[in-house]
């Protein structure tokens, strides 16, 4: 029986330690998923201002009767979208990114279907709607 007392010691000492060391990695999983979350953002910021540019341009195009051959890059998004699902904890400026891509996308299926008038369209119609999120988001990731 005299070995009882130092297991019991080992195993608290053990579970101690496992669980310290369980605290040290999540805590170090938080700081790089903050970190990934804050550095993706800007990313798409500059994507989508890219984005928002090459729909104006189509517009432009549109409007001087003229048709647009391009689509809107729209790769960041494609890659990180579920991961920054995860690791974003403003669901506001995930609603926002949602919303811009969609109608990015209503543009690009367009585009990929050969209407490129309708593609133009879709972009001179919810132009309005695609600035004033792009606004609201960039304003949201400068304070971040």
């Amino acid at each position: 029986m005299d070995w009882v007392l130092p297991a019991l010691g080992g195993f608290a000492l053990g579970l101690l330690s496992s669980s310290l060391i369980l605290l040290v990695q999540r805590r170090w999983q938080e700081q790089r998923d903050a970190t990934y979350t804050k550095n993706v953002l800007r990313s798409l910021v500059l994507e989508t201002e890219e984005g928002l540019g090459r729909a104006k341009g189509m517009v432009r195009q549109l409007d001087s009767g003229q048709v647009s051959l391009g689509r809107i890059y729209t790769g960041l998004w494609d890659t990180t979208s579920e991961r920054l699902a995860a690791t974003l904890s403003d669901v506001e400026a995930l609603a926002l990114l949602h919303r811009i891509y969609y109608r990015f996308d209503l543009v690009n299926f367009n585009c990929d279907r050969g209407e490129l008038v309708a593609a133009a369209a879709f972009a001179k119609e919810y132009m309005t709607e695609l600035e004033a999120n792009f606004c609201r988001l960039s304003a949201m990731v400068e304070h971040t």
